[in-house]
């Protein structure tokens, strides 16, 4: 009798352990892959890869957009081209078009069509930012829009390995910011982005559920957090389309007759 007691004690004590093991929280280590890259070339060439093997992107894209308590919900049209066109069309809950923004990489146009009110400004980072507060170049807007990032010439990289997220983490930094990345170790995706400009992060780029196979895999779901602005813009796709070749005019918004033209 007296070993049976000591069994239980035994495993009483173990089931204690592993409880407060649970209420501790400790998190799941996942070790980096043995065959695994140990530099960031091999893992910036397959970041490249997808640059160059998606091309253009289309779709139909639900957003959820929270500034501090107010949520507002939108349906967009969205259509980029490698490397800087942009068109997005604001639609209504009956698929009208509200507004639109389109981009050809030189100049930005913005026309309301209900307030009757035509803007164009020249393709700067301010400017574009007016579609999701992201303080981005066209290059990097079309790119993280698809999951990507444009790697810059001048970037120092290193790599790492994130043993709770189970993903390599490539830094890159430029004289005038660093982005923190999270990439999948199989498929080599981006996960997450982070920006800084010195020590403040500037916005936060999430993306999951991707669609396709390869290189031209594409993010149904994304998230943007810009802290500053206490924004947040949850994304789905509702369907979409890759690499098919737009229109000539499709990033240009002719001028209304009778609207003057306005300086964003």
């Amino acid at each position: 009798m007296s070993g049976l007691r000591g069994l239980r004690r035994a495993a009483a004590l173990s089931l204690l352990v592993l409880g407060l093991g649970g209420l501790t929280g400790c998190p799941h280590r996942i070790a980096r892959p043995a065959d695994g890259p140990t530099e960031p070339a091999p893992v910036l060439a397959r970041l490249a890869e997808r640059s160059h093997a998606l091309t253009s992107l289309s779709g139909m894209i639900s957003l959820e957009v929270w500034r501090g308590d107010e949520r507002v919900k939108l349906r967009q049209l969205l259509l980029v081209q490698r490397p800087d066109h942009i068109r997005v069309d604001t639609l209504s809950p009956f698929d009208q078009p509200l507004a639109m923004m389109a981009s050809d990489g030189q100049s930005v146009t913005i026309y309301s069509l209900e307030q009757r009110r035509y803007e164009q400004g020249p393709a700067t980072p301010d400017h574009l930012a007016r579609l999701l507060r992201l303080p981005l170049t066209g290059e990097e807007l079309t790119a993280v829009l698809a999951g990507g990032v444009p790697v810059r010439p001048d970037a120092q990289a290193t790599l790492d390995w994130d043993d709770t997220a189970g993903a390599y983490i490539l830094d890159l930094r430029t004289p005038e910011r660093r982005q923190r990345l999270l990439v999948e170790p199989v498929a080599f995706r981006i996960s997450e982005i982070r920006t800084y400009q010195g020590d403040t992060l500037v916005f936060v780029a999430r993306f999951g559920d991707y669609d396709g196979e390869g290189p031209t895999a594409v993010p149904q779901r994304m998230r943007f957090e810009v802290p500053a602005e206490k924004m947040r813009v949850d994304a789905q796709f509702d369907d979409h389309t890759v690499n098919v070749t737009p229109p000539p005019d499709a990033f240009v918004i002719p001028v209304p007759r009778g609207i003057p033209v306005e300086p964003l």
